[in-house]
């Protein structure tokens, strides 16, 4: 004979037993209910399980099953059975938030698979911006390639050290896909360094300074992009003094972060400190400086975004 269960019904709209044939106990202690169709429709599993209409526990009449799953994660399972709307932003939270995948495979759910798979493929480019890895990991879980690949051109914009995962969306990603994620990072970074081309230059009669127009293999120049752009760095009343190495130093790091953080774009900050340096050295007013700084960077972004195009994330 069935036990009556003791029990706090859970999160709507699975929080009533007039819209029930079933009820599910989470481990969390909580009621969901639910109809038996939405789950032996989709689920071998259920449907053996609950083949002969008969439970060991009941709640209020109902046939009661307890699952291994707490409230989060089967409330959104029984969500993606079922004909309610969920969006990419509610599938975000259920990836971070709870055990989803790893329940969806137990219970053979391939067709509730199927639908998240076109959750993500509909909804990943409104949100992929700001959850680069997530959506990254997503897409990867599901055979999503190009949005796998869309996803990594966001990632690549954010330092290796500083990739965040939550761990649940972490447990789904193979190391494979992570390495070549990570690998993919690198590759960018060697070309995007190269294709922005950003450093100090002596020796060179061939640079001409965009603003005083100086021509010398005698003076040091710093050159932005690979089509000759270039600022001559000393003339007879402004000096690179020993003091301003740090000056240097921060000419080389905007360099590097293209390597660490190849899908960036240069920061204001970064052009301001350029146009400063240019009109220290060389001379020149803001208005005639900045303007020709900031057009010399939008062509090295139109050359970092070529060269990055050219990278395949999938190398088979």
């Amino acid at each position: 004979m069935a036990t009556e269960a003791i029990a706090v019904p859970g999160l709507a709209p699975f929080d009533s037993a007039a819209r029930a044939d079933l009820v599910l106990r989470t481990t969390d202690n909580k009621l969901l209910f639910t109809y038996k169709t939405y789950l032996t429709a989709v689920s071998p599993f259920f449907s053996n399980l609950l083949l002969d209409g008969k439970t060991d526990e009941s709640y209020h009449g109902l046939p009661l099953c307890p699952v291994l799953e707490d409230t989060g994660t089967m409330h959104f399972i029984l969500r993606v059975c079922s004909p309610y709307h969920i969006t990419i932003d509610d599938l975000l939270v259920a990836a971070t938030d709870s055990a989803v995948f790893v329940a969806l495979d137990k219970y053979m759910m391939d067709i509730p698979k199927e639908r998240i798979a076109g959750i993500i493929r509909d909804g990943a480019r409104y949100v992929v911006a700001d959850n680069a890895l997530s959506i990254y990991a997503l897409a990867c879980a599901f055979g999503l390639r190009e949005i796998a690949q869309e996803a990594a051109r966001y990632a690549i914009a954010i330092p290796v050290t500083d990739w965040i995962m939550p761990d649940k969306v972490a447990r789904i990603l193979s190391s494979m896909d992570y390495h070549r994620l990570l690998r993919y990072h690198n590759k960018c970074g060697d070309v995007v360094h190269k294709a922005a081309a950003i450093g100090l230059k002596t020796n060179d009669s061939s640079l001409n300074c965009f603003r005083c127009h100086s021509k010398s293999a005698m003076v040091q120049y710093l050159c932005i992009g690979p089509h000759g752009f270039a600022i001559h760095l000393y003339n007879r009343t402004h000096t690179f003094r020993h003091e301003q190495l740090p000056e240097y130093a921060e000419v080389a790091r905007i360099a590097n972060s293209y390597r660490h953080r190849p899908g960036q774009k240069i920061s204001l900050a970064d052009v301001d400190f350029l146009c400063s340096l240019t009109m220290r050295q060389c001379g020149g007013s803001l208005v005639d400086v900045r303007p020709a700084i900031q057009a010399a960077f939008d062509k090295v972004q139109e050359d970092v975004a070529a060269a990055i195009a050219e990278v395949p994330l999938y190398i088979d």
